[in-house]
C-alpha cells in the first residue's frame, strides 16, 4: 500500500471518516421532439444495445418485433441498482445487468389467457330437477260424441234426445287430451332445464425475468400478479430492484409505483455476469402488447 494511502486511511478512521459512495441518479421523461432518444433528462446518453428505440410523443416507443427484443441502454457504473418506469401494455420494460447485446437481464409485464370448463343450465328438457326451472304444460281432456247420455245423438255440437230432439247436454268428456279446456279436466306434466358444460376465460397478468447469454435468450422466473375472469388487471409501471445477486421486482397498477398488483417476483442469479448498464427493453406478450415506455428513473444503491 502506498505511504500517503495508508496515512489517509489512518487518519481517516483515526477521525471516524469513511468513504460515502457517489449517488447516480439517471432520470428521463422523454418529453422532447419525436426522433432519436438522445441524451436522459439528466443529461446521459442513451446507447441502442440492441435495435432501435425512439421518442414517439414523448415516450420512448420501439417499432422493432418484440421477438427481436430491442433494448436502448445507459451506463450507470453499478450492479446493484434500482430501475423503474410507466409501462404501457405486456412487453415494454427494464433491462439491467447490460454488458453488451448478448449479455443482459430484463423483466417485464406479460398477459395472457386461459380457458376453463364448468357446469351451466343448458337449453334442454330433462326429467331431473337440477336447479336450472323448468316449464309445466297442461293438456285438456276434449270432448267427443254423445255415449254419456242414454238414447242421445250428436246434433249441432251437442247432445239431443234422439226422439225428441230436445238438448241434454255438451258433447261427453273423452280420453283425448289437447289444448282447450273444454272443462273435462286437465293433466299437468313439468319438464326441467338441464345442466351442460360451459367454457370461459382466465386473464392473467404476470411478471417475467429474461436473461441473455452469449446471445440466447431464456425466460429465467414468471410470477402470477392476478387472474379473474372479466378482464386483464393493468400493469402501470414496475420496478427492479438488485442487491448482490438479489433481483426482486414489482408490478404496480399506475404509473407511479404506490399501489402494487400481487407479489414481488423474486431470484437469486447464482454466478451471474453482471454489467453496469440499464434501460429499457420490449419483449414479447402472449396478449395485450404494448410497445412504450415513460418516466425512466435508475439510481444505484
Amino acid at each position: 500500500m502506498p505511504i500517503i494511502s495508508a496515512i489517509s486511511g489512518f487518519a481517516a478512521r483515526a477521525y471516524g471518516w469513511s468513504a460515502a459512495k457517489i449517488k447516480i441518479l439517471i432520470t428521463d421523461n422523454f418529453n422532447r421532439a419525436d426522433g432519436p432518444l438522445g441524451n436522459t433528462t439528466t443529461g446521459q446518453p442513451w446507447e441502442a444495445s440492441r435495435g432501435t428505440w425512439a421518442i414517439v410523443s414523448n415516450q420512448a416507443n420501439s417499432s422493432d418485433a418484440a421477438s427481436t427484443y430491442p433494448i436502448a441502454s445507459v451506463n450507470i457504473q453499478a450492479q446493484d441498482v434500482i430501475v423503474s418506469g410507466a409501462v404501457n401494455g405486456g412487453g415494454p420494460g427494464l433491462s439491467f445487468w447490460l454488458t453488451d447485446a448478448n449479455s443482459w437481464w430484463a423483466s417485464s409485464a406479460n398477459y395472457r389467457t386461459t380457458s376453463y370448463s364448468f357446469s351451466c343450465c343448458g337449453g334442454s328438457l330433462g326429467g331431473s330437477n337440477v336447479g336450472c326451472g323448468s316449464v309445466t304444460t297442461t293438456s285438456y281432456y276434449q270432448r267427443s260424441g254423445c255415449g254419456c247420455y242414454p238414447n242421445a245423438i250428436e246434433a249441432g255440437g251437442q247432445c239431443v234426445d234422439a226422439n225428441t230432439l230436445l238438448p241434454l247436454g255438451p258433447l261427453c268428456c273423452s280420453g283425448t287430451l289437447g289444448g282447450s279446456n273444454t272443462g273435462c279436466g286437465s293433466v299437468s306434466s313439468t319438464s326441467y332445464y338441464q345442466l351442460t358444460t360451459c367454457s370461459g376465460t382466465n386473464y392473467i397478468t404476470e411478471l417475467k425475468l429474461y436473461k441473455d447469454v452469449t446471445g440466447t435468450i431464456s425466460t429465467v422466473a414468471t410470477q402470477q400478479l392476478d387472474s379473474n375472469t372479466s378482464s386483464f388487471s393493468n400493469v402501470g409501471s414496475i420496478k427492479v430492484s438488485t442487491s448482490g445477486e438479489q433481483i426482486t421486482v414489482s408490478g404496480y397498477t399506475n404509473s407511479d409505483l404506490t399501489s402494487q398488483l400481487g407479489s414481488s417476483l423474486t431470484n437469486t442469479a447464482t454466478s451471474a455476469t453482471r454489467g453496469t448498464k440499464v434501460g429499457i427493453v420490449k419483449t414479447p406478450s402472449d396478449a395485450n402488447a404494448g410497445s412504450s415506455l415513460d418516466n425512466f428513473s435508475a439510481e444505484n444503491v
